[in-house]
C-alpha cells in the first residue's frame, strides 16, 4: 500500500472510508459483502480497505485498539506496540520537542504525543504512512506535528531529543548491518554529533559500532516471549552509560512504565549486566532449571545473571541450572522431577502413568521438531508438564548416546 495516491489515503482517513471500514469490521469479508463494495466503490478503493481490515484483525497482539488505527501489513510489521512504546516514551518525559524520525504508521509516535509538555514532531518520507500516523494519533488521544519528508532532511538539532526507526529492508530483505539501512550509519553519525540525546531502535541482532557500546546505553527489550528491539540511548537518555540492559515489558498494561526495577510488584523487570562475564559450564543437572528471558540471552547478559544468582549452565545451551529455587521475573524456573533419556515408547508410557496431557516441548541444541514429538508421545489427560530437550552429557543420556530430556514443573515467578 505504500506509495498509494496522496488522495486516496486522505480518503482513507476520511469519514466515507470510516464507515466502510466498520461496516467490514474484523472478521474475513464475506462474498456478498465484496460484492457490495465494488458495486459501490472503485477496485482500487476496495482493494485498499480490504488490506486496512485484514491489518487491524491482526493488529491485537500490537493494540489493544488495532480496529480504529489506519495500517498496512509492513507498517503493522515494524511497528513498535504500544506496550513497549509507552515504555520508551518514559524516558522522554523530562525533554521538550522531541523528533520521532520514520515514524511509519506512528507506534511510538503514539505514545511519545501522550506525553505532557511539549507536542512531538514526526516526520516520514511516505506521504501514505505519513496520513496513516496522523489519524492514528489522533484517535489515540494525542497531538503531534506531522511532516512528510525525507529522513535526509531531519534538522535534530531544532529539537531536544530524537528517535528514529532506520529503514531495514530496502532491498526487500531484512539486514542487521546499519551500514545497509536508510538512513545508513554514516549519516546516523552526523546526526548523533549534532544532537546526542537520541534513541535509536534497531533489529535485537543489529551489529552496532565499538563507540556506541562504549559511550551509550544498549537495551534489548522483549514482551511475549520474543526480543522485539535493541534500543540504543545515548547523553541524557541513556541511564547506564557503556552498559549493556535486557528488559521485558508485560503484556498486560502497565500500571507505571516509568517504574524499572528487577524485582516484580508493577515494575518493569530489567538487568543491567557486563556481556564479558563468563558463564561458568556444570555437567550434572541440579534440583532447578532455568530459561533466561529472550532479551537477557539477545544482550549476552547469561553469564551476568547467572553469576548473580549463583547458576552455571550445562549442555552448552542457554539453560541454568541450580540447587535452590531462584525468583526473578528473567528467569523462567522449573523444578526437576527426573531426567531421562530421550527413548520415545518410555517417554510416552511415563506421561501416561502420570495423567499428562497439557505438555509443554522446549528444545534447545537438537534437531527436534516438539510439535512432531508431541504427535508421537501422545499425551492425554489433566496433569501439566514440562520437557526440557538438550544435547546429553553426564548422566543417563551418555550411557544412551541420546538427548537429555528433562522433566521438570513449571513454577511461576
Amino acid at each position: 500500500m505504500s506509495g498509494t495516491d496522496p488522495c486516496e489515503a486522505e480518503w482513507l482517513a476520511g469519514p466515507e472510508a470510516a464507515s466502510w471500514l466498520e461496516e467490514v469490521g474484523g472478521a474475513p469479508p464475506t462474498p456478498r459483502l465484496v460484492a457490495k463494495l465494488r458495486g459501490a466503490l472503485p477496485p482500487s478503493r476496495v482493494a485498499l480497505l480490504l488490506e486496512i481490515a485484514e491489518a487491524r484483525s491482526r493488529s491485537r497482539a500490537k493494540f489493544a485498539r488495532g480496529e480504529r488505527l489506519l495500517l498496512t501489513r509492513r507498517g503493522l510489521e515494524q511497528a513498535t506496540d504500544q506496550w513497549i512504546a509507552a515504555y520508551k516514551a518514559a524516558r522522554f518525559a523530562k525533554f521538550g520537542p522531541v523528533l520521532d524520525i520514520g515514524c511509519g504508521v506512528g507506534g511510538d509516535l503514539m505514545a511519545l504525543a501522550r506525553r505532557a509538555g511539549v507536542p512531538p514532531l514526526a516526520i516520514e518520507r511516505d506521504q501514505t504512512l505519513a496520513v496513516f500516523a496522523a489519524h492514528n494519533v489522533l484517535v489515540s488521544g494525542g497531538v503531534a506535528e506531522l511532516r512528510t519528508r525525507s529522513a535526509d532532511r531531519a534538522d535534530v538539532a531544532a529539537c531536544d531529543a530524537w528517535h528514529a526507526d532506520p529503514d531495514r529492508r530496502l532491498a526487500g530483505r531484512r539486514t542487521v548491518q546499519l551500514s545497509q539501512s536508510q538512513p545508513a550509519l554514516e549519516e546516523l553519525e552526523t546526526w548523533i554529533k549534532a544532537r546526542g540525546d537520541f534513541a535509536l531502535k534497531l533489529a535485537p541482532a543489529a551489529e552496532t559500532p565499538e563507540a556506541w557500546e562504549a559511550e551509550a546505553e544498549l537495551e534489548w527489550i522483549s514482551r511475549g516471549g520474543e526480543c522485539r528491539q535493541l534500543v540504543v540511548w545515548g547523553g541524557r537518555l541513556a541511564q547506564t552509560p557503556g552498559q549493556r540492559r535486557a528488559t521485558c515489558v508485560p503484556s498486560q498494561s502497565l500500571p507505571d512504565v516509568s517504574a524499572v526495577g528487577t524485582t516484580s510488584g508493577g515494575l518493569v523487570p530489567t538487568f543491567v549486566g557486563n556481556p564479558r562475564v563468563p558463564l561458568e559450564q556444570v555437567k550434572r543437572v541440579a534440583e532447578w532449571v532455568y530459561e533466561p528471558d529472550p532479551a537477557i540471552l539477545a544482550a549476552g547478559l547469561t553469564g551476568a545473571l547467572a553469576a548473580k544468582h549463583g547458576l552455571a549452565a550445562f549442555a552448552q545451551v542457554a539453560y541454568l541450572t541450580g540447587p535452590a529455587r531462584v525468583a526473578d521475573p528473567l528467569l523462567s524456573a522449573f523444578r526437576v522431577l527426573e531426567i531421562l533419556p530421550l527413548q520415545r515408547s518410555r517417554l510416552a508410557q511415563w506421561l501416561k502413568q502420570r495423567d499428562v496431557g497439557r505438555l509443554e516441548i522446549k528444545c534447545r541444541g537438537v534437531p527436534i521438531d516438539p510439535a512432531a514429538l508431541r504427535k508421537e508421545l501422545k499425551p492425554r489427560g489433566d496433569a501439566a508438564l514440562t520437557l526440557l530437550i538438550a544435547p546429553g552429557q553426564g548422566q543417563a543420556s551418555r550411557r544412551q548416546g541420546k538427548p537429555l530430556v528433562i522433566a521438570a514443573e513449571r513454577v511461576a515467578s
